[in-house]
């Protein structure tokens, strides 16, 4: 029975948590078989979709280090302001 690939931030905690087997290992994983192109399209993907930027698989043993991509926060002045 094949399994559904994860998309979205369940493939992102997925790949994550067995970044350190591999990507061969995290592409069977998470559901994309041997399919490793697909796997990191799909990935990379999922992490632009939440500004983050994944340049490679091994950046995933870093991921606390990664950050969404700069951009413009707009907040109210204060609590009340909401």
């Amino acid at each position: 029975m094949e399994s559904t690939p994860l998309t979205g931030i369940d493939l992102l905690n997925c790949a994550q948590a067995n970044a350190k087997e591999g990507l061969d290992a995290a592409s069977q994983h998470c559901g994309y078989g041997s399919d490793s192109e697909r796997f990191m399209a799909a990935l990379q993907e999922a992490a632009q979709d939440k500004g983050i930027t994944l340049e490679k698989f091994s950046d995933l043993l870093n991921f606390d280090d990664l950050r969404p991509s700069p951009g413009e926060a707009i907040a109210p002045e204060s609590p009340g302001e909401l």
